[in-house]
């Protein structure tokens, strides 16, 4: 993945078809393009998950947070975060996110749909997950902020596959059955899991099972 943010784009690569037949099911299942007015009150957020070419793989970008954080230290998940009161939709706030987590040029980023909402229990907030694609080959320039990003992870679809492990989570009181994806000596799980899952069954043409 490239880290010269004055590095030329490599060649532009036009969305698969997976990524098109993921349109057209986001915009008709999930149009929303706004925060959702029943919800106002509630805590929200957003993050992006950017999926971008390499070869034949179709990867996304997934940050490692520095164990320093107050707030998911040493978890992996997509860019992102709280709304601010100056953000007019979850795009605004996935993309501001994204720019200042690791200086990602919005005006490239073609912006597929939303997948469903998430609530993550841990925080309590509400997740808007922002479907984006970069279409240049191998992946944005990224100059990650350290202070929020230890390290920027990139697998395919292909490598954390339809079968993730499951294990019970606790929070608020309830135990929750998480989807687990190993990668490497790290692990993805939790909410950032869930939506990595359902990203996976729609990209592979399961979209029923959503």
């Amino acid at each position: 993945m490239p880290t010269d943010s004055c590095a030329a784009l490599p060649a532009y690569r036009p969305a698969p078809s997976c990524l098109e037949a993921a349109r057209i099911f986001c915009r008709t299942h999930f149009p929303l393009y706004s925060w959702p007015e029943a919800e106002r009150s509630s805590r929200q957020s957003a993050v992006l998950v950017i999926l971008y070419p390499d070869g034949s793989d179709l990867k996304m970008i997934l940050l490692v947070r520095p164990k320093t954080l107050r707030r998911h230290p040493g978890q992996i998940g997509f860019p992102g975060g709280a709304r601010d009161k100056g953000d007019k939709t979850p795009v605004d706030t996935a993309l501001r996110e994204a720019s200042e987590e690791i200086g990602l040029d919005g005006k490239a980023i073609d912006v597929v749909g939303f997948l469903p909402r998430e609530f993550a229990y841990g925080s309590d907030f509400f997740i808007s997950p922002v479907l984006a694609y970069w279409p240049y080959e191998g992946g944005p320039l990224i100059k990650a902020d350290p202070v929020e990003v230890e390290a920027v992870l990139a697998p395919s679809l292909d490598e954390l596959g339809l079968s993730p492990e499951l294990e019970w989570k606790r929070g608020q009181g309830l135990d929750l059955l998480y989807p687990v994806f190993p990668l490497g000596e790290r692990r993805l799980w939790g909410v950032s899991a869930r939506i990595a899952l359902r990203l996976i069954r729609l990209a592979a043409g399961l979209e029923g099972r959503l």
